[in-house]
């Protein structure tokens, strides 16, 4: 019986619940952090903020990376001044 309780919490455990992801352009992650955009693509090249490659567009005009950049992963001020701007 204890080892039916284990492989449910194990396989719990490997499901964690989703939240949903909401990744946003640097110019808009520049604009809520008050940070230059260079600066945002620089910490996304880092590794400092959470960002992914965007696949629709790969590079920009000059050949840099382009990144869409995680919005929970900003601090809460950020995700604000983002949210209110859009509103």
């Amino acid at each position: 019986m204890p080892e039916n309780k284990m492989i449910n919490q194990e396989s719990s455990s490997t499901h964690p619940p989703t939240t949903p992801e909401t990744w946003i352009t640097p110019a808009e992650t520049a604009n809520a952090t008050c940070l230059t955009l260079r600066t945002v693509i620089n910490r996304a090249e880092k590794g400092k903020i959470t960002a992914k490659g965007n696949d629709a567009a790969p590079l920009l005009n000059d050949g840099i990376q382009n990144f869409l950049i995680r919005l929970e992963a900003l601090v809460q001020n950020a995700q604000l001044s983002f949210f209110n701007h859009i509103l």
